[in-house]
């Protein structure tokens, strides 16, 4: 998520103050402070060594910081998704990491005291859940948790990565003694969602499902669907009630999931299905495709789930929520190319028109607690944009299975 974005959200200079100070100054050897200073705010403190912030390439930076460590910045930024715009858009990417045109455009500053040695070599990115701090000259990345944010996220990314070491994830260099972030190698990849060829993207598509096939194949657990389904509402229940961001929709969210929960006891089908390891947030842009190889980033969202999550995440789109509600109509109908890829995937019943709706309801499930957890954390000030246009789509569709298994 960009820093832009972020800004909306939460108070994010200060969870920038808190979050820092720990990696920088294990990086530097010594004690380091950071602060943020608005754009236009008070003059920072002549001990302080100045980075720049432009938070529309989601970027902190020093003003002569090194090109191999903005190269992420670049590869995500510089082409657009909409090629009308994408000279436009290299422009003014080239000008916001380029000195003078980089103090122009940036939009914020951070102040790290004493200054920190290797400083031109490293970049900042900001994250929904972590910060990612690129050093180009060392070919690393280090990953840092945000203050305030659920350490689960980071204990199960962290549990996935050393159980899987087969799977196409940056390998892990280091993890500090806290457990507060890692070092990871740094992947000179380019999102899937901006490679200019069809063909590649569907190369790197098959790839990255490969990959995710696999870790349900050896991962696959059978569970009792009642036991199941009575765990993932008791979660969801629990999470709803202690975020305060969704005090004013309980009751809504409340009879959604009762909703889901009544479609999945109500359709006949096996007593039992198949759950396995997931990533949580399978999507082009958590794709990157390097010249020989496809790697699959950020599992912070990595669970146990039904084994068609992932698979139902990306061919719903359920992370571009406007029209989910008409996806899984289509779905739950058949008439839809989702069936060809669920019939061939491990562990999944797609089999009978029962069998895709509980599924479809259960996916819903699972998705709603993801992002209810996704927002749970007490420092928001806001939800994270596109929430709120899920949970009206949820319960549209929700409404929807519940008419078709009456």
């Amino acid at each position: 998520m960009r820093i832009s974005l972020l800004r909306e959200r939460e108070p994010f200079g200060r969870i920038l103050e808190e979050t820092l100070p720990e990696l920088m100054s294990a990086l530097g050897g010594r004690p380091h402070t950071v602060r943020w200073y608005e754009h236009g705010s008070a003059r920072r403190r002549r001990d302080e060594q100045t980075w720049l912030c432009n938070s529309r390439v989601n970027a902190i930076f020093r003003p002569a910081a090194s090109r191999a460590s903005f190269e992420p910045v670049v590869r995500e930024f510089a082409r657009s998704l909409r090629w009308w715009t994408r000279p436009l858009q290299r422009a003014y990417v080239a000008a916001a990491i380029r000195r003078p045109t980089a103090g122009w455009l940036a939009d914020g500053q951070v102040g790290v005291s004493p200054p920190l040695a290797n400083a031109d070599s490293l970049v900042i990115l900001g994250g929904n859940h972590r910060l990612r701090v690129v050093d180009g000259a060392a070919q690393v990345c280090h990953v840092i948790a945000k203050a305030g944010t659920d350490p689960a996220f980071l204990e199960a990314e962290l549990a996935l990565r050393r159980g899987a070491p087969d799977l196409p994830i940056p390998r892990l260099r280091s993890v500090a003694p806290s457990g507060h972030w890692f070092t990871e190698e740094l992947i000179p990849g380019t999102p899937l969602n901006r490679l200019p060829l069809a063909s590649e993207r569907a190369r790197a598509l098959a790839a990255a499902q490969g990959a995710l096939g696999r870790l349900i194949a050896r991962t696959l657990e059978r569970v009792a669907v009642r036991d199941y389904l009575g765990s993932l509402v008791g979660r969801l229940e629990d999470a709803i009630a202690a975020a305060p961001l969704f005090s004013a929709r309980r009751g809504s969210l409340g009879h959604t999931v009762r909703t889901l929960g009544s479609v999945v006891e109500r359709l006949p089908g096996a007593t039992s299905l198949a759950t396995a390891e997931t990533h949580g947030d399978f999507q082009a842009g958590n794709v990157l495709v390097g010249r020989d190889a496809v790697w699959l980033i950020d599992w912070e969202y990595t669970g146990r789930r039904q084994a068609g999550f992932d698979l139902l995440t990306h061919r719903l789109a359920s992370r571009f929520p406007a029209g989910l509600a008409a996806r899984v109509h289509e779905a739950a109908g058949g008439g839809d190319r989702l069936g060809e890829a669920m019939h061939g995937w491990p562990g999944v019943d797609w089999s009978t028109t029962e069998a895709r709706r509980r599924a479809l309801a259960l996916f819903l499930l699972e998705e709603l607690l993801v992002r209810v957890r996704e927002n749970a954390s007490p420092r928001f000030q806001a939800l994270t944009p596109g929430t709120p246009c899920l949970l009206d789509e949820i319960d549209r569709a929700a409404e929807r299975l519940a008419s078709l298994a009456a």
